[in-house]
């Protein structure tokens, strides 16, 4: 996240000053998941044969999940 790097980088200010600036840039991050997920999707359904999908997919969905718990 650009907004991180600029303004978390070299942190001015006060206490609540950074605080206001960390949640921005969480915020941004957060505001991109959804794009990140559903290129993801899509690009990996380009990629993989259409007899394979399903458990493709399948495999993918596992693993991002355990990826999420660890």
């Amino acid at each position: 996240c650009i907004w991180c790097l600029i303004f978390l980088a070299n942190p001015l200010g006060g206490y609540s000053w950074q605080l206001t600036e960390f949640i921005i840039g969480v915020f941004l991050q957060i505001l991109g998941l959804p794009f990140v997920a559903v290129a993801q999707v899509s690009l990996f359904s380009k990629i993989t044969s259409e007899r394979t999908q399903g458990f493709s997919q399948g495999v993918r969905r596992s693993v991002g999940g355990l990826a999420t718990i660890l």
